[in-house]
């Protein structure tokens, strides 16, 4: 990917931030539930 090219001394920086986005959307959806 492109993400890859423009930061590739961290390249897992997006991914670490998706996982983390997706684990404290599905605690809010548990909270709020």
């Amino acid at each position: 990917m492109s993400t890859h090219d423009i930061l590739p001394t961290r390249p897992d920086a997006s991914h670490v931030l998706g996982i983390v986005g997706s684990h404290l959307d599905q605690g809010a959806q548990r909270f709020l539930a």
